[in-house]
């Protein structure tokens, strides 16, 4: 039993140790199993966060390079090209204006040369749709994609996870992201 408060007794050493004598081994195994817990289930939470960053992060990429190809064929007056495989990509800058990207063309990307992808690229809303092989959109000395419909097509990678963005839409004027509902990309 401890002293009184105000009291001048001093306990001894024997006394002090019974009354403090620290935790029991049951407890701490009990703390050590609650953080093993937590530790699992965030490391699952963690990984998630990680991969939908990933792809976040390669369609804000893609998005931006596709601006700078419009802005490319405005400043440059000269058409641009925006070439499409499973998992990569490349901006390049039509130096023979024949449409289709050729071994001698400029790339534009930074760094140079095809930008490869953790993530497959499939064509949504195109024909024929499905994975992008080579698929080519142009874009003019005015910065337009020449076509006969408003919406060019979407572009959509493919993830496990459900991040904030993981679409592009390409339209003549204009190239937007957004997240993937199932059956369309709806721009945020």
């Amino acid at each position: 039993m401890l002293p009184a408060f105000g009291s001048r007794r001093v306990l001894s050493r024997q006394q002090w140790q019974d009354y403090n004598g620290g935790f029991s081994l049951v407890e701490v195994i009990i703390v050590i199993t609650i953080v093993g817990i937590l530790a699992v289930a965030l490391g699952f939470t963690y990984q998630g966060w990680l991969t939908a960053y990933r792809v976040e992060s390669a369609v804000k990429q893609m998005h931006t390079d596709l601006m700078d190809g419009r802005i490319r064929a405005i400043q440059q007056n000269r058409n641009h090209l925006a070439v499409f495989w499973p998992q990569s990509y490349v901006i390049a800058r039509d130096t023979n204006a024949n449409g289709q990207f050729d071994a001698g063309e400029a790339i534009q990307t930074f760094p140079a040369g095809p930008k490869n992808l953790d993530y497959q690229i499939l064509w949504e809303g195109r024909v024929p749709a499905g994975t992008a092989a080579g698929d080519t959109v142009t874009f003019d000395v005015r910065g337009i994609v020449p076509s006969d419909t408003a919406e060019i097509g979407t572009l959509r990678f493919v993830s496990t996870t459900t991040p904030d963005y993981d679409c592009i839409v390409i339209m003549q004027t204009r190239t937007s992201i957004g997240q993937w509902d199932g059956a369309t990309c709806v721009v945020r």
